[in-house]
């Protein structure tokens, strides 16, 4: 039987780890994220042989099928409380199947090691995966869950030997409630109600059933940001063995998974406890196994939870998943995140407190610990469409991912507050924003830092992939915004996310090609452009000379290859894959996928210049005049060329691109003309005369209201310039003049550069309405992050990081341009 499927008698999982190099990976970072697939077995098992198989690489592009394969790897099996290497295997060559979507595969098609004569018999595995065939150091979840199978047995338990766990309820008095809090007992539990909050506890079992916030406090809550199914279908994914161990991503409230042992949703089947309920006070009491003695107690408080955590134990024990307390948030309702200083040892998704958990449009909490200490860890598992937060107290991370519980007696009191941080925007002025605008920024500004602690990394969102092609969106907010919590900024997250990037780390539209002769970067062309201007304008906000010479020659790195992409030495990059040309149907070379711009890319080279030009002026600032040369002489050559690339005569303003064969595609791109305008590549008067033209084009068009955003282009695109995805619909359909947030801020930016203020105030705040009243986005799924002119979703998300860039133009409007 193949151990890592999920069966009676196993239990399956895979872990992100932080790892340094070993003695033998020469060349490897100094840290990055490897991913682990393992078992846990109820009863020990003996391992017969594991197999290597061609599996699912990491999501880089809807165009193309993304496959990759383990070269190197390490076999470790559980041996009493520590785990041993059993087999180690480094180079491996790529397996010879090729349908990665089928179970059903030859035997000969996997590369098998047999390990009968090594006699192994366990109470759990671990397949270390340290380097793969296209991704290398940064091995991904996606093959981790398809490329490995591992054959044994195990004995499968009687049935009338599993136990469930017992639990009774003590008591139930809900009077004496303080002033601002009411309760309710319902047919499974107890529910609370402030203004603030409202939270579903559980009587059978420590855990919630509802959690729902309104951080202004006028009781406007109604949305459960929790799962409520615990063994939710898999979403999107149709692979085999790619949705296997997730149920444990779904499960509420306590979790405690170790080696050896039964549960039944996180709650070990030997767990005998009661709940008792005194006003406001929830108390659960109980005993797991190995002599472990739990008490958690929650109070409501009309803003405010908290949670006094005790464990008792006496001795050590290992397990593979444990919190004192899970939430599992639905992000169909909201994909909710964490937001908090990352540590970088162990299982990825550790933060430091205190932390926020953030959901998008409904609320925030801030997660602190008022006594002893604890940890908050956070994980986005896409496949179930859930994220969570586990709090953690008296536990050591472990290398291997799991953890060390430690002996005796470990407390800690952590207290759950609502209501909106506003230390992030406490530099901004906002005495002079309209009251729709200000309560847009006060909304939203969380939201427009969407970083996964898993990943290291800002994302598309926090149930979504990280996209560095988005870079310079998110270090044109970071750099304007400050504090989070105490000991974390946004900047900080922004660095973070530069490292991963620098470090090989890889992401959609980022890194190796499937083909494995070129970057994503040569395809996607804006994702290097992005990275490099996010560099730049990290350098200038932070002054950070220490962290320039330390990653000084990974930033000379990616510099050079970016020029080698001016592949006809004009000043201006091309992609010598993605060419543009008409009735190819290829996908793009920057954010707007599923548009055909190719080899001469107006708005990536208009991004470029403004990265070359930041570049050239902070790096010699910070004692790094070397890896500044060249690049000012680089801008003027790029700016020379591009008006005569890329300005149409007879539209009057900037085409999206020049493709291959030297033809113009014009079809009035706000955002191209508008990042030209902003970055100072064409002239003011110029300047005023495209950004008025354009913005006579959408009155032409009709558009008279923008609190569902702005179109991209204002005329149509035929399909011969548009992937095969966008075919057969009509103007107004998703990237072809759907309306948006998506990049909005270029065009607005630029009206207020070239001085049509009132014309940049009617569309800032349009969009501020549908900010304010929390419309502009939803749940993942929902497709609202596009929509046609009349309202109807033709997204595929329902929230996009690059909506929120107007949050920069907000506070710019009331910085740099505040008294125009």
């Amino acid at each position: 039987m193949n151990l890592l499927l999920d069966s009676q008698s196993s239990q399956s999982f895979c872990k992100a780890v932080w790892t340094k190099p070993a003695a033998w990976e020469a060349g490897a970072p100094d840290q990055r994220i490897i991913h682990i697939r393992g078992a846990n077995f109820t009863r020990p098992a003996r391992i017969r042989r594991l197999g290597l198989r061609l599996g699912l690489g990491y999501f880089k592009c809807g165009s193309q099928n993304d496959i990759d394969w383990v070269t190197d790897f390490r076999l470790l099996a559980r041996d009493g409380m520590e785990w041993k290497e059993v087999l180690a295997t480094q180079g491996q060559s790529r397996p010879v199947h090729r349908n990665v979507r089928n179970s059903e595969i030859k035997d000969e098609e996997i590369m098998w090691y047999d390990l009968q004569a090594s006699d192994i018999v366990t109470e759990s595995v671990l397949v270390e995966i340290r380097r793969c065939g296209i991704d290398g150091w940064w091995t991904p979840w996606n093959l981790a869950m398809t490329g490995v199978v591992l054959e044994g047995d195990v004995e499968e338990p009687p049935t009338e030997t599993i136990r469930t766990s017992s639990w009774k309820v003590s008591g139930i008095d809900l009077s004496g409630l303080p002033v601002g809090v009411s309760a309710t007992k319902t047919e499974t539990g107890i529910r609370y109600k402030t203004r603030y909050l409202e939270v579903g506890f559980r009587l059978d079992r420590p855990a919630f059933s509802s959690l729902e916030i309104d951080d202004d406090g006028n009781g406007n809550t109604g949305t459960n940001l929790l799962v409520t199914d615990e063994n939710p279908e898999p979403w999107g994914h149709s692979s085999a063995g790619a949705a296997e161990g997730l149920n444990r991503f779904a499960a509420q409230g306590f979790q405690l998974r170790s080696v050896g042992m039964q549960d039944v949703n996180g709650i070990p089947t030997e767990c005998e406890g009661e709940t008792s309920v005194a006003g406001n006070i929830v108390t659960y009491e109980f005993k797991a196994q190995e002599g472990l003695n739990f008490k958690l107690q929650w109070v409501v408080e009309e803003d405010r939870l908290q949670l006094k955590a005790e464990r008792i134990g006496d001795k050590a024990i290992r397990a593979w998943h444990s919190s004192v307390w899970q939430f599992s948030f639905d992000s169909k309702a909201t994909p909710t995140g964490v937001l908090g200083s990352i540590t970088r040892f162990g299982e990825t998704g550790l933060v430091r407190l205190p932390a926020l958990i953030h959901a998008p449009r409904l609320g925030d909490l801030e997660i602190r610990t008022i006594s002893g200490s604890g940890l908050l860890r956070s994980d986005s598992v896409r496949p179930i469409l859930a994220t969570t937060a586990e709090i953690k107290v008296g536990e050591e991370p472990q290398p291997e991912g799991d953890y060390l519980l430690l002996p005796g007696k470990h407390s800690a009191v952590f207290e759950l507050k609502a209501g909106r941080p506003l230390r992030v925007i406490s530099d901004i002025p906002q005495e002079n924003m309209p009251p729709v605008v200000k309560d847009a920024l006060v909304r939203a500004v969380l939201t427009s830092l969407p970083y996964r602690p898993d990943m290291a990394t800002f994302a598309n969102n926090n149930n979504a992939m990280p996209a560095q092609i988005c870079m310079d969106n998110w270090s044109a907010l970071s750099t304007r915004l400050g504090s989070l919590t105490d000991g974390l900024s946004a900047l900080d997250l922004l660095r973070d996310t530069l490292e991963r990037w620098l470090d090989g780390g890889v992401g959609y539209a980022c890194g190796p090609s499937p083909k494995g002769d070129h970057l994503m970067e040569d395809e996607y062309l804006m994702t290097g452009v992005s990275c490099l201007l996010g560099i730049a304008e990290y350098l200038e906000s932070s002054e950070d000379r220490a962290w320039l010479e330390r990653y000084g020659a990974k930033i000379r790195h990616q510099l050079n290859l970016m020029l080698a992409r001016d592949l006809d030495g004009d000043g201006l990059i091309e992609s010598k894959y993605r060419l543009g040309i008409s009735g190819q149907f290829q996908w793009s070379t920057n954010f707007m996928d599923v548009i055909s711009f190719g080899w001469k890319d107006a708005f990536t080279n208009a991004l470029l210049y403004s990265c070359l030009r930041n570049l050239a002026e902070v790096l010699p600032r910070l004692g790094r005049p070397d890896l500044a040369e060249g690049l000012a002489e680089w801008a003027d050559t790029l700016q020379a060329q591009y008006i005569p690339a890329f300005f149409n005569p007879e539209t009057g303003w900037v085409a999206g691109w020049r493709c291959k064969e030297d033809k113009l595609h014009d079809y009035g791109f706000l955002y191209v003309n508008s990042a030209a305008v902003c970055g100072g590549l064409i002239d003011d008067t110029l300047s005023r005369d495209i950004i008025g033209k354009l913005w006579g084009e959408l009155g032409k068009a009709g558009l008279k209201e923008f609190h569902l955003g702005l179109p991209g282009n204002v005329w149509c695109i035929p399909d011969s310039d548009m992937a095969t995805y966008q075919h057969n619909q009509s103007y107004g359909y998703y990237a072809n003049g759907g309306l948006s947030l998506t990049q909005s801020r270029h065009f607005v930016n630029a009206l207020y550069k070239v001085g049509m203020i009132e014309e940049g105030d009617r569309i800032l705040q349009g969009i501020c309405q549908s900010l304010s009243n929390g419309t502009a986005y939803g749940g993942v799924g929902s497709g609202v992050d596009w929509r046609r002119w009349d309202g109807t979703p033709t997204g595929y998300e329902g929230l996009l990081c690059d909506q929120l860039g107007i949050v920069q133009t907000i506070v710019d409007r009331y910085t740099v341009y505040q008294y125009a």
